[in-house]
């Protein structure tokens, strides 16, 4: 199964990130732990804003999603 790694940025700067990466059975499972990941996020008063982003790269880093931190989305 391919691993899959998940950081927040916040205009280009790292906000949060996963380094050791999660395997999951493929990219449709690591979109919704990043829509996971996103809501549980956004409850935190520091880490509600607009301008936050959810990357999530396969094992050899190349980037498959950009997800906004939206309100009312994920």
């Amino acid at each position: 199964m391919p691993k899959y790694f998940f950081s927040v940025r916040r205009l280009g700067r790292l906000i949060e990130n996963e380094p050791y990466g999660l395997i999951l059975p493929n990219v449709m499972a690591a979109l919704s732990h990043a829509e996971q990941v996103i809501e549980e996020l956004k409850n935190k008063d520091d880490l509600h804003h607009a301008e936050l982003m959810m990357i999530v790269q396969n094992e050899t880093h190349a980037t498959l999603l950009y997800l906004p931190f939206l309100p009312g989305c994920a």
